[in-house]
């Protein structure tokens, strides 16, 4: 490089050329992001009918009510939750690192993560049942709830069918292939 760019500031110099292509920097196109699709409303409500007998289901209905990712409502504590507000606070996330360390509890990845969403009157119904469920201590598909828990996330892959084939893939946690008909 420096060998060119010696040759081409003589021949500038020189009156040769009218400037130096090499002494310039090229500056590549960022690369296009291909968009997420993102389901319309009437694909959720299909997803959700084809998902109402899943123990996941509150966590499905949640997810799709909020946008928050699946480490985002597990990291969800009952302070968070301002109902008086109508809002829901993201203030951290956990997720799995590794088998060593295993889960990590803290604020989530980047300051746009960190947010305050509304919540809808279903959103709200919703919390109102998961908060009772708690307060009366009650044991969920072998799971025994305590007053700190808002969700837990099943661990396993479960197939609903019945449509074109559509991935969500929450983080983390639930993977599920549905087909929407």
């Amino acid at each position: 490089m420096n060998l060119m760019y010696a040759f081409f500031r003589e021949a500038r110099e020189n009156k040769l050329i009218p400037d130096n292509p090499v002494a310039r920097s090229v500056k590549l196109p960022k690369p296009v992001e291909p968009r997420q699709r993102v389901l319309t409303v009437e694909e959720q409500e299909q997803f959700l009918q084809a998902a109402k007998k899943n123990p996941n289901y509150p966590q499905f209905l949640f997810m799709l009510q909020t946008g928050v990712r699946t480490g985002e409502m597990v990291g969800l504590k009952w302070e968070d939750i301002d109902f008086d507000n109508g809002i829901i606070r993201i203030n951290r996330s956990m997720e799995f690192r590794n088998k060593e360390t295993g889960w990590r509890i803290g604020p989530p990845k980047s300051k746009s993560g960190r947010r305050t969403i509304p919540m809808t009157t279903v959103c709200r119904n919703l919390l109102l049942q998961e908060k009772e469920k708690r307060l009366l201590g009650k044991a969920e598909n072998g799971v025994k709830f305590t007053q700190n828990d808002i969700f837990y996330v099943r661990f396993y892959s479960i197939t609903i069918k019945n449509v074109d084939l559509i991935h969500i893939i929450p983080y983390n946690s639930t993977i599920i292939t549905c087909q929407m008909a």
